[in-house]
C-alpha cells in the first residue's frame, strides 16, 4: 500500500515536472490550441475569398463575397483577442519576487510592441511605401476639398486636396488622426477621427489602413 502511494507521489510530481517544462506561447495550452484552430480557419476563409474575388461579379457572388470577408475580420479579431490577452496580462505567480515581476511585466510591453510591428509588417504588400501607410480620400462633394490631418499625439499636419467627386491616396505614419474638411479656408461639414494601427480595412473593395470620406452636400 505505502509503496503503490509511493509511486503515485512519484507521478504526480513528474506531472508538474512535465507541466512546468511546457512553454506555452499565449499563456496556456488551451489558449494555444484556440489560436491554431484559429489560424487554420482564417486560412480556409481566406482562400475561399480570394477564389470569389476571381469569380465573375454577381449580387450572390458579391453577397458570399461580404459573408466570407466578415466571417474572415470576425477569425482575426478572435485570434487578436486571445493574443493580445496574453500580451497585455499582468497576472503573474505569487511566489515571484519583485524583480522577477517586473521583468515580467517588462516583458509583456516588449511583446506588445512586437504584436503592433508583426501585425503592420503582416499586412504592408501594394499597401506601403517608404512615406507611410496607404489611407484613401474620398470626396463625394460637389467642389474640391483639403483634407486636413491633424495628429492628436503631436506632430506635423499632412493637408491633401482632393478635387470634387473624385478620390486620392495619401501615405501616413502610424496614429490617431483629426481630418478637418476644408473648402474656401473654412471648414466643411463634422470632422472625423482616423486610427492607422496596422489593421488593414477595404475601403469600396480597395485595401487601405484607413480612409476619410467626404459625403455629397
Amino acid at each position: 500500500m505505502k509503496k503503490s502511494l509511493f509511486i503515485l507521489f512519484i507521478l504526480g510530481l513528474f506531472g508538474l515536472y512535465l507541466t512546468g517544462c511546457y512553454s506555452s506561447k499565449y499563456g496556456t495550452l488551451q489558449a494555444d490550441r484556440q489560436v491554431d484552430v484559429l489560424e487554420e480557419e482564417i486560412k480556409i476563409v481566406a482562400d475561399e475569398f480570394e477564389d470569389l474575388g476571381d469569380r465573375e461579379k454577381s449580387p450572390l457572388v458579391q453577397e458570399q463575397l461580404t459573408a466570407a470577408r466578415q466571417r474572415l475580420d470576425s477569425l482575426i479579431k478572435a485570434k487578436d483577442l486571445i493574443v493580445w490577452e496574453f500580451a497585455t496580462s499582468r497576472d503573474v505567480p505569487r511566489e515571484m519576487s519583485c524583480i522577477e515581476k517586473e521583468a515580467r511585466l517588462r516583458a509583456n510591453h516588449i511583446r506588445r510592441e512586437e504584436l503592433v510591428i508583426n501585425k503592420i509588417e503582416s499586412n504592408l504588400s501594394s499597401i506601403r511605401s517608404d512615406l507611410g501607410y496607404k489611407v484613401i480620400l474620398d470626396n463625394a462633394y460637389s467642389q474640391p476639398i483639403t483634407f486636413a490631418m491633424h495628429p492628436v499625439d503631436g506632430g506635423e499636419k499632412v493637408s491633401v486636396n482632393v478635387d470634387a467627386r473624385s478620390r486620392d491616396v495619401v501615405y501616413l505614419l502610424p496614429g490617431l488622426y483629426e481630418v478637418v474638411f476644408m473648402h474656401g479656408g473654412r471648414p466643411v461639414g463634422k470632422s472625423v477621427r482616423m486610427k492607422i494601427d496596422g489593421q488593414v480595412h477595404r475601403y469600396q473593395g480597395e485595401e487601405c489602413f484607413g480612409f476619410a470620406f467626404m459625403p455629397i452636400r
